[in-house]
Order: C-alpha cells, then sequence, then structure tokens
C-alpha cells in the first residue's frame, strides 16, 4: 500500500518539528563542569561536603569539627592572655621606675628619660653624657663639666673657674 506523498511529506515535517520539542523535554546527561568553576575556594584542611555521608559519618565528622573548634579557642584564649601579660611588662617597664626607662639627652645640659622625667646637668656644673643619656656625675676633663665650669681633676669635681 502506497502512502499517499502529502500524507507522507505531512509525517516528515511532523517528525522535523516534533524532534527539537523532544530534545528540549528529555533530560540531558550529566554536565561536568571543570574544576576551576566546579570549585569554589575552601581554606586549607577544610572539610569537603559529601553527599553519601551517611548521618552517623556526619555525626562524627560535626563531633571532629566541634573538637577542633574547642582547641582552637583554647589556644586563642592563651594568645590573647600572652598578649594582656605582655602588654602589662612592657606598662610597667616603661612607666617610671620601670626597667626599661631609657636616658637621653636632649640638650648638651639636659637629659630626659622615656618616662618624661628630666634633669638639668648645668644645676650642678655637669654636662649631659651621650652615651648613658643621663648627667655627668663626677669629671675628668673639663668637656665632662656644663658651659661656664671646668673639672677638679684633683677632686673630680666640676666647678667655677678661679681667677688666678
Amino acid at each position: 500500500m502506497r502512502v499517499p506523498r502529502l500524507a507522507f511529506l505531512a509525517s516528515l515535517a511532523a517528525i522535523v518539528l516534533a524532534v527539537p520539542l523532544l530534545a528540549q523535554t528529555i533530560a540531558p546527561g550529566v554536565v561536568r563542569l571543570p574544576p576551576s568553576a566546579a570549585t569554589t575556594r575552601q581554606q586549607q584542611g577544610a572539610p569537603t561536603f559529601d553527599p553519601a555521608n551517611s548521618p552517623e559519618t556526619a555525626r562524627a565528622a560535626i563531633q571532629q569539627l566541634r573538637q577542633r573548634n574547642l582547641e582552637l579557642r583554647r589556644q586563642l584564649g592563651v594568645s590573647v592572655a600572652d598578649l594582656q601579660r605582655l602588654r602589662q611588662m612592657l606598662d610597667a617597664a616603661t612607666t617610671p621606675g620601670g626597667s626599661r626607662v631609657t636616658a637621653s639627652c636632649a640638650s648638651p645640659t639636659l637629659s630626659r628619660n622615656s618616662a618624661g622625667a628630666q634633669e638639668d646637668c648645668s644645676a650642678s656644673g655637669y654636662a649631659c653624657a651621650a652615651v648613658s643619656g643621663l648627667c655627668h656625675r663626677s669629671c675628668n676633663t673639663t668637656d665632662m663639666c656644663a658651659p661656664g665650669f671646668v673639672c677638679d681633676t684633683g677632686a673630680h669635681t666640676c666647678v667655677w673657674p678661679t681667677s688666678d
């Protein structure tokens, strides 16, 4: 039996029109994305999600994460406590009377320490010692004395010059 030509063309047109429609309704196969697009940034050592985990495996992973979290919190607490202790030590060392208070010469006759205290060395006739930042307390040469004073090398003191 011969199919009339018109019927054949009609069924061929229906097939041509139906194939794209069928392609849209049929679920495509699994599309694999490249690794760079499929993954997100993860922290080093961070656990990854596995949909095949059983509830027991997931509970065990959660427990491990909780333990790790507690350990990190303990370490953070120790670090903060260490930081506070070091700050207290630094404050104690740099306050007046502290062990880390240092002096420097603000001028040839003025000694100033890091706590803000200062001493006028010329009031006692001495100059400021550049190495220590403190006022000289004795002398061997006149350059250890304040301007206008001379060193009495026998007594090792800075004195007003005598008019001999």
